[in-house]
This record gives C-alpha cells, structure tokens and sequence, in this order.
C-alpha cells in the first residue's frame, strides 16, 4: 500500500482504533505470547461522569497508553483496565446546579426527592461515561474493553459493601460522634482532602472572656467562642504557667456561664497572637482533639445550616454566622472585653465542589478508625500505610511500593502522621448507600394497656416478627385547594386565605373525583384554619359524614412571617425542621401536635375509615410518624405532586410507640445500663395530670439514655445515647415492694434496700413522691433483630451486611459512601473481588484476574489526588487482600498554559483536546502533552506545541512516502525492493559508508536511551529524544545522503532505520506509525511488534564522532552559503557552485569529498595551508572561493 499525498488524521484515527479494537490485542489474553510471559497491569485511573474529556484527561491517557504500548511491544501480557467514576458530590453538584441554572428548580433535593432527583443524575451520569468512553478511544488508549468497570455498577457495588461490612465486623469502621467538616451549601460532610485553601484578607480579634480573666485570647471566629472550654497555653509560657489546671466560670452571653479550663498544650506557639488558644471543640479539628486528650465539655453553637444554635444564647440562636460574629463583636467593644482588631491574611477552607466556607460541626456519622489495631494482625491501618514505604508490608520486601519521584514519600509520610479518622459517609443521594439498616425495637412488642397498681401490664415474652397492632385508623389525607395567597407564592400559615376561581374549581373537582369513585369515610377531620374548613365542606359536605374542626391539623404557625411570600423564608426547608419561624413553629413541633391528635383520634375511631383535609406541613407530619420516614426525606418528597383535586395519600396508623429520652448522671451507672449489667429502671410516679409522667410508657416504648453533667443538668451529646427497649412495666407503691419482686443488682450499684431508701430520702422532695404516688419499674431489654451483624450490645435494632434484611419495618441509613471509599478498592474490585478471593486463614487466596494481575504493576496519577486516592487503595487492599495496589507509582503534575496558569473557563484559558485532536491530529496532541512534562512537576501547554507536532507528524510522514516512491522507482534495477514490505525489512543490508554506520549506531545508542528512559519513567526525555533523531538526524542528514547514494543497500538500509524509529515513536505516536508501518508491511501490525533490540557492536564513538565533524564542516558551510545569499551585497546564487579550498581535514574530507559537494554544491580542494580562511570548524580551515 503506497501511502497519500499528505496525511490526514480525521480519515485514518478512527479505522485504525477499529483494526486494533478488532484484533483482539487489547486484551492481554489474546495476545500472540507463550504462556509464561510476564504480566504487565494497569488500572485506569477513572475519570469523573462529570462532563467531557479534558487536558488532565488527555495527558493521563497519554502517559498510560505510552507506558502501556511499551510494556506490550516489550513482549508482556500487558492491560489497561478502563473504567470510570460516578463521582459522587462532584456529579451530583454538577447535575444540582444545572437544574438551578435552568431557572426550574430552586432546590432540586427538595423539589425533586430523592428518587427523582437519582432518576436525573443517572440519566446525565449515564450520558456523560457514554461520552468520555468515546473520547478515550479517540485519544488512542489501548484499553481491554472486555473488563470495562464503573465505580458504580452491580460487581462494584458488591465489593463496596463486603468491604464495609467485613472493616465493620472488625471494628474499623464505627458510627460516632464527632467534628466533621460541612459544607452548610452542599449540606453534606467532607473528609479533610476535600478542602480547597483560599488566601482571604480577614480581622483578628484580641480579647478576654471577663474583665477579671486573667488571659486574653486572640481569633478570627469570635462567634464560635461562645461555645469555648478550655484555653491552652504552652507548658513552658512563664507568663500562663500558674494557671494551668484551674478553672473560670465566665458570663458572656451563652445559653449557660462558660467554664473555661486552662490546659497545657506543647503545640501552642506563645509567640503567635497571646500565646493563648480558646478552645472551641465543637468546631475545630485540632480543639476537638483537646477535648478527647483533657476530657473537655463538647459546646456546639453552629447548626448543619451556618445558623447560631440555642446554646449560642437567647441572643444569637438563629442568627447566621456573620451576623451572630457583629453582634459579639459589638458586645465585646460594649464591654470593655476587646482589647484590639487588626487585618490579617489566613487560609479559609472552602468545599472543593459547592464553592462554601466550610463549617466545622460536631454530628453522629461514620468513621474508619485508622489508628486501631486490625484483629489478628497486631497492626492498625496507619501501621499499614506505612509499611509500603519502609519494611514492605508485613516486613515482605517484594511488598514495598517504588514512588517516582522519590521526594514524594516524605509528603506522604506527613500526610500519615497526621491522619485522623476518616469520615466516610455523605449527606447526597447519588453514590454508594450506606449498606446498614435499622429496625426500632419496638415493632417485636404488642401493645399493652396498663393494669391497676402493682399488677403488670400484659407482656408477650415471644412475640410474632414484626409485631401485631390491636388498633388501626385507615386515613385518606386530602390538602385544600389553592387559595390567592398560593396562588400569588405567598404562605398563608395561620391566616385565614381565600379561595379564587383556581380554587373553587379545584375544590368542586375534588367532590367529583370523590363521588365518581365512590369513597365511603366514616369520619372527616379537617384544620379549623377557613381554607381547609371550606374544602372539607365543599368535598364532603352533602355526603351526611361529620366534618370535626381540629386546630392539631394547622399548617405550620410561621409566626412573623405568616402571609409573607417565599422568598422572604430560608431557601432551605430542611433549616425549619430544628428552628422555629420567627414566634412561630418548627417541624417537630408540628409533628408533636399531629402525634396527639392521631393518638386521640385512634382511641376513639380505630378500625375506622378516615378523611383529614388540611395543609402541607401536617401531611409531612403524618408521613414522618406513620412511615418512619425522617423530616429530611418527608420534605424530599414532593407533596406537590398530590394537589387537592387529586386521590390525596392513604395512610394506615397504629398506636405507635414513642421514644423518651433520659438523662443519667452518673458514669458508671450509664455503662451498666450499656453493658445489660443494670436491668430495671426506676422513676417515681407523678401526679395524674402532669404534662408528662412515668405512667405513661407502655411496653416496646424505646428509650435514650444520655451521659448528662449534673452541674449544667444537660446532655453530653458527644458520647452517643444507649437505646433500650421497655419489655415490662410495674407500678409499685413502696419501694419494699420493688425491692422484694427484683435483684438489687438488677436497679442500683447500692448493696441493700435500706441504702438505696436512704439515697431516695436524701433527695428532696423524691421520697415524699414514692410515699404518695408510688414508683414505676422499667425492665429494659434489647431487640429480637433479624440475623445480621448488632452494632453493640445496645443497638441491636441495627442490620449490617451485603445485601438488604428480611422481614418488615427495616430501614436503610439514608447517607452515602465517600466516593475514595469505592475507588480505593479499584486495583482489586476490577479484578473480580471479593469473588476472586478465596476466605483462608492469614492471607486470602486469589484466583482468576486476581490472581494474574494483582498487585498490578504500575500506577500513575497527579500529585493533586496522592491523598485522596493512592493512600486509600494501599489501606484498602493492604487490609482486604493483604498485599500492596501496585508495585510502583508515577506521581505526574498538572498542565497549565504558557504563562504557568491553570487552565480554567473563569480565566479564559480553556482548551478542548478533542478540538486539537480534530485540528491536529491525536498523535501531535499526545506528543505536546508529553513533552516537557516531568515526574511530579507542573507543565505547560499550549497550541503552538501541537502545531509543532502536527509538522513532526508530516515529517514522518513524507519520509515513509520517500521512501517508497524511491524503491518504486529502483524495482525494475533492484527487484528485492518492493514497496509493500517484502524484503524491504530483512536486514540484507550493509553498513558501507560513514553515513551508513553513522545512522546505524545512532539508532542502535536511541534505542538504548529510549528504553533506559521508558525504563526509568522519563517519557518526555524519551519523546524529545526520538523528535531530534528522527527530524534532525534521520531526515536531515541520512534521508538527504541516500539520495546521493542512491542505491538498493541504502534503501534498504534506510527503510530498516525508519521502521525501528517507526516502533520507538509507536508507544507516543500510535495512530501515524501503525498507518505508515502498515503501508510496509500490510499484514502485520505495529502495536504487537517486538520492541527494538540494541545491537551494541554496531554503536561506534568514533564513527559518530567522525560523521559530527563532517557534520559541523557540511553545516558551517551552508550558513556562510545562506549568508553571502541574502546578505548586503551577496552575490551567490542558490544554483552556484562554490569553489572551497579546506585545510586540515585529512582522510575525512577526502573520503567524504563527494558527499560534501554534493550537500553544500560545492567543489572542494584539499591543502596543507591556508593563511587566510573564512571558516575554522573543529580544526579545519575553510577559504570559499566565489
């Protein structure tokens, strides 16, 4: 096949993908191999379903298709695993904010729900990997597509879960209380890799809590010092010395008097600010350490929405940040307390994907504890991390992991050390959900009506699964029809609203659509609001069925902003589920009232049919208490969707259980209920008629018991409650008649009844209770859970496995996985595990794919996610699999544009690769990407690096088309040449001149150094190299000297020379080489071709060293030429023959006489002297003579 005038990419990159695609080669297994060669693997780092392909993109492709095509021509089972990320925040946030863009949505969680909202992002996830599949293949990567992987398919989803269970049963991953960082915008957690560090110009607050404590503090967060505990200061400070270990009691306007601690801390710096650090705990990382190391009090006074929370004080609760931080400020100044303001520059953390501050919030979510040791292994996960890089893990040398460049380990080993717990769940709906699922006790007890005193209630010690109700209301929830202020987008609350036209059309549909359908109510129950009162009416009014007003069913009392219009509400709904409107009502006060009106409803009504017509917030209500649902998904789900002329929601109620909360004081009491050891607990009775009292548990009620502090009577709310299910319930009159009917050790620590009468009488008051109304005994219990994996002994209403529990009433923990939790499996779960691992004791024994290319061989990445995502594959394959991800890893920088910005759309200075591939050809957009680009450091790119290299790509090209227009023009003389390869490549050549040994051992010494280069990772070296040898050796000196030779060796010489430079430019350049290697040999292909082989006797010094002199003379020479050309007063004309007269150049110029005529058109003579002369090179005098 004799190749085109010119190439062209845009006709041949796409058919050649297909040939190779088609051949089968991309897969190691099909490769023409003996069955021992050695494995060469790859896993694809996964790019984000977030959008398109972009540079970063291309040049990892390129680095790993480079690498991967040398391993393969190197005679190695080589592959590259292809796959891709679903991203989670990073897509959910992309899909979130387009939806806000189109103007549909304000709050698409909110609007949408859940599985709406999951519906969309699939749909663009799924649209975006079809995309970004594509354009991996246009970039020319040889992936082997028979093993493409998602982060998020069914085989991943599996690995991800096994591996959360199997860390959960060992105890490494564990659900606590602790600070997190959150993004109040994204309303979701981020592990600290996910902050992005933004240089902010901010004020720094000098001052002290009280006039009279003796230590001023210094920080730029004065509204998070409400919630303080302690100060440190360094143990060697002289000025602070006397005061550590004492403690203050402050007044500065928080919900209680601060009790400030001060603690010694080595890490404080005296010299920056006082020499004196407030210690926040509930919002700082470093403070919340503290906390643990000197048991300090958690104080949180910022909510999940940036607001002041009731802690804060009556003053600021509600407040926003910045607001809350004036009006502290003000009172500071007011006081006397700020001693000085100043202007500094500070790092401020922001959420890497929604752009926010980021807050530091204590919540209850999940962690894996990096620090505590693996079962049976006598190491922790850290230990693991480490190990890699030192010893080799378990002390196994071949189990040591080689990082390119080396000065890359330090970073990693500080990242280490200051590795804190990871927090692995997120509050978004698209990813991994969290594979625990929880089950309230109470659904394994009856209901029970209480008997008279000192009888016990009824009790089923072996009750059915899932529980049986003896009382059941079947509800039909209707909301009333638009009335104006709705209609205007305003929220009428506890005002009275109109009905217009809209409304009345839609109240008059509803009658129909009832009445068409023949419902039959025993009841109607509607708000005693007007708007729901004339629905009701209008809708069932002529059906002869009572209609009862009920001011239970109210919407939400927005207090202040009754009547107002949207906008003028927090555009977060979920914010109004903790904090009341102003004057007005929260959520769970909504949820209270309702609970009581269908409690009462129930008692009076059950096994009837009921109809309630009233507003949204009471519907929400009733999908909270009736389908365990929580606020958060209650809101999610769009009510909007069944208006009032629609079928409305059906609803079946049981007397449902309640949850009470109790505070216990004592520390050892409170673990003896944890551990079983205390199994009764007692409260005395209380006055029928009290808001609440003891009397009014039933049995399968659940019960929280919180640690509390007796000084401040509150909750410890960082160490989390016990959960206890009530299985019996007595009412005793004397406590002689509890103690007679229990162990003491079921109750008290105390030894006797005397004692623990004694206890009671010393508490005013409480005794004199017990006389007149008694004691009620609580026997606690755990949960009948279905076989799965218990949390603690205490949690057992919790499920954890692989798959989904049986049985009713389970419900699966809402949160999702941290997207680096799957893709830290991503070595390991693309090769088939956990299936392809058999359990065995110690080490798994792996099988398959596993077994064959595990651990894999290389790895390569940009320094950007060295934490985010190397560091967890070697903690999760090091913990699943017992042995390292990866052998060695390539640690790339980042591309930016000439001036050494990043590239980005806000600057300007964004570039399509797709758009060079189509402008340039992939090949010159592979090459500029690789070139300049070294391990570990930045690079920049820009066009005119691709245009270079679209020339280079010509270059090649014209080449290969020299050629075989010179050995069509020699076949009649020199019949082994033939044009289609033949004989054109059987090495039946000879080296005869100096051009001919020249070549040969700079493509034997190219040979050499390209593979050292690839060998050892310097891709750009290796590029740049193969750029000068086959430009401006190969087709500036010896293409131009076979022309003057003329003959069949040097042809076939040359062609040999151009098809070794063909396989070395190959792993870069695969589309251009393989079109132009198979224009020579039609039947076989370039990608599989054995790698060149050095030929060391045929590298010579000195015939390099020779030919660089006739180099230097022939060159020199041609610049004096051009010169005299175009210079002032030249007279030489380009077809003139120049008479030159060299001195010095012995046997060289005499040998190579005719070839240096025939470069420079010249007529040389060779002298002993020249006293004058215009040129010297290398020791050559050079007279031209014109």
């Amino acid at each position: 096949m004799e190749l085109p005038k010119s190439y062209s990419p845009t006709e041949v990159e796409d058919k050649i993908y297909e040939r190779w695609e088609n051949s089968g080669y991309f897969n190691p297994d099909n490769l023409p191999l003996p069955d021992d060669a050695p494995i060469f693997s790859l896993m694809m780092p996964p790019p984000n379903v977030t959008g398109v392909l972009h540079l970063g993109h291309a040049l990892e492709n390129t680095i790993m298709d480079s690498e991967i095509r040398y391993q393969r021509m190197r005679g190695k089972r080589a592959v590259i695993v292809p796959g891709t990320d679903h991203a989670a925040v990073a897509t959910q946030a992309r899909v979130e904010k387009e939806l806000i863009n189109s103007g549909k949505y304000k709050n698409p969680r909110q609007e949408l729900g859940r599985e709406k909202l999951l519906e969309i992002i699939r749909e663009y996830s799924e649209n975006s990997k079809a995309t970004i599949l594509k354009q991996i293949r246009k970039m020319g990567t040889s992936c082997d597509w028979s093993r493409l992987a998602y982060t998020f398919d069914e085989k991943r989803e599996q690995a991800v879960n096994e591996m959360f269970v199997r860390m959960y049963n060992d105890g490494l991953i564990y659900r606590g209380y602790r600070v997190v960082n959150w993004s109040v915008k994204g309303q979701s957690t981020l592990s600290d890799d996910e902050l992005v560090y933004e240089e902010r110009q901010a004020k720094f607050y000098t001052f002290k809590y009280s006039p009279d404590f003796p230590i001023p503090i210094a920080t730029t967060r004065p509204e998070t010092k409400l919630g303080d505990t302690a100060v440190a200061v360094n143990p060697d400070d002289s000025r602070y010395k006397k005061y550590i270990g004492t403690e203050f009691e402050v007044e500065i306007g928080a919900a209680q008097p601060l009790r400030i601690k001060i603690i010694a801390d080595e890490n404080v710096d005296p010299d920056f600010g006082t020499g004196a650090l407030g210690v926040t705990p509930a919002h700082s990382q470093i403070d919340f350490e503290m906390k643990e190391k000197h048991n300090l009090e958690l104080i949180p006074v910022i909510d999940k929405y940036g607001r002041m929370t009731e802690r804060a004080g009556k003053e600021y609760a509600g407040l926003k940040v910045l607001e809350a931080r004036e009006k502290f400020v003000n009172y500071l100044k007011e006081n006397d307390l700020l001693i000085k303001e100043e202007e500094i520059s500070q790092n401020v953390g922001t959420s890497d994907r929604f752009g926010d501050v980021v807050e530091v919030i204590p919540m209850l979510q999940w962690f894996v504890d990096v620090n505590k040791q693996i079962p049976g292994r006598d190491k922790s996960l850290k230990d693991l991390m480490k190990e890699v890089f030192t010893t080799g893990l378990n002390g196994d040398a071949s189990q040591k992991i080689k990082i390119t460049p080396e000065r890359f380990e330090k970073n990693y080993f500080n990242w280490i050390d200051n590795l804190r717990d990871w927090c692995i769940s997120r509050q978004i709906w698209w990813g991994h959900r969290i594979p625990v699922w929880y089950k309230w006790a109470i659904s394994n007890f009856q209901d029970t009506t209480r008997l008279p005193d000192g009888q016990v209630s009824n009790e089923n010690p072996n009750p059915p699964a899932g529980g049986q109700k003896s009382k059941k209301l079947d509800i039909t929830y209707f909301v009333h029809s638009a009335t104006t202020d709705n209609e205007n987008g305003l929220r009428t609350g506890w005002n009275g609203g109109e009905y217009g036209e809209k409304g009345n059309k839609q109240n008059q549909e509803l009658r129909e659509a009832i009445a068409s359908r023949g419902d039959k109510y025993d009841m109607v129950f509607c708000s005693d609001l007007d708007r729901a009162r004339e629905t009701a009416k209008v809708v069932f009014g002529e059906s002869g069925v009572e209609i009862i007003a009920d001011p239970r069913l109210r919407e939400c009392n927005y207090g202040d902003l009754n009547g107002h219009h949207e906008r003028d509400f927090n555009s977060d709904e979920k914010y109004y589920i903790e904090h009341r409107h102003p004057n007005g009502e929260n959520a769970y006060d909504v949820e209270k009232r309702v609970r009581e009106f269908l409690d009462e409803i129930l008692e009076k009504y059950a096994g009837k049919k009921i109809a309630i017509v009233a507003h949204m917030y009471p519907q929400r209500a009733i999908d909270v208490i009736t389908n365990s649902k929580t606020w958060d998904e209650a809101i999610d789900s769009d009510w909007r969707k069944n208006k009032a002329w629609q079928a409305g929601w059906h609803y079946e109620y049981n007397q449902q259980p309640k949850i009470w909360d109790l505070k216990i004081y004592g520390k050892e009491t409170f673990e003896n209920i944890k551990n079983g050891i205390k199994r009764i607990e007692t409260r005395p009775g209380k006055p029928e008629g009290a808001e609440k009292y003891w009397g009014d548990f039933r049995v399968g009620d659940v019960v929280e018991f919180y640690l509390s502090d007796e000084k401040t009577d509150t909750k410890i709310y960082d160490i989390a409650p016990i959960r206890k299910v009530v299985t019996k319930i007595t009412h005793y009159q004397t406590l002689e008649d509890l103690f007679t009917n229990y162990k003491m050790s079921d109750i008290t620590t105390s030894q006797n009844v005397e004692e623990e009468k004694h206890w009671w009488q010393s508490k005013p008051g409480l005794y004199e209770r017990i006389e007149k109304y008694g004691i009620w005994a609580f026997e606690l219990g755990e949960a009948n859970g279905n076989k799965g994996t218990e949390a603690t002994n205490n949690d057992s209403e919790l499920y954890v496995g692989t798959e989904a529990p049986t049985g009713e009433g389970w419900l699966q923990d809402p949160d999702t996985l941290d997207t680096w939790f799957s893709s830290g499996l991503w070595t390991f779960s693309t090769l088939g595990w956990p299936a392809s691992a058999k359990a065995t004791a110690g080490k798994p024994e792996k099988t398959d794919d596993l077994e064959k290319f595990h651990p894999t061989s290389w790895m390569q990445m940009g320094y950007e996610i060295l934490f985010f995502w190397m560091a967890r594959m070697i903690l999760m394959s090091g913990y699943a699999l017992q042995e390292i991800p990866f052998k060695e890893v390539y640690i790339h920088g980042i591309l930016r544009d000439k001036n050494g910005k990043k590239f980005s759309k806000s600057a300007g200075n964004g570039i399509d690769p797709l758009d060079m591939c189509a402008k340039y050809g992939t090949d010159a957009l592979r090459m500029s990407l690789i070139s300049g680009v070294t391990p570990g450091n930045d690079a920049k790119f820009y066009e005119d690096k691709v245009v270079g290299f679209r020339n280079f790509a010509n270059k090649l090209w014209n080449i290969g088309r020299f050629i075989q227009l010179a050995i069509n023009n020699k076949q009649q003389t020199h019949p082994q040449l033939r044009s289609d390869g033949g004989q054109a490549t059987n090495n039946s050549w000879e080296a005869k001149t100096l051009a001919d040994k020249w070549i040969i051992s700079r493509l034997n010494n190219i040979i050499q150094e390209v593979t050292g280069d690839f060998d050892n990772y310097r891709f750009s070296l290796a590029a740049e190299k193969l750029y000068e040898f086959a430009w401006h050796e190969l087709a500036d000196w010896y293409v131009e000297i076979a022309k003057k030779q003329g003959d069949g060796n040097t042809y076939q010489l040359l062609t040999t020379v151009y098809l070794e430079t063909l396989k070395l430019l190959h792993p870069f350049m695969p589309f251009i080489t393989e079109t132009i290697f198979q224009s020579f040999e039609a039947d076989k292909m370039l990608m599989i071709k054995k790698w060149p082989e050095i030929d060391e006797e045929k590298i010579n010094a000195q015939t390099e060293q020779d030919f660089k002199a006739l180099q230097d003379l022939i060159s020199a020479i041609r610049s004096w030429r051009k010169s005299a050309q175009g210079g002032p007063g030249g007279n030489v004309e380009s077809k003139d023959i120049l008479k030159v007269q060299i001195a010095g150049g012995g046997e060289l110029v005499a040998e190579q006489k005719e070839l240096i005529d025939y470069l420079c058109r010249t007529e040389i003579e060779s002298v002993e002297e020249l006293a004058e002369f215009d040129l010297e090179v290398d020791e050559m005098k050079v007279k031209l003579v014109i």
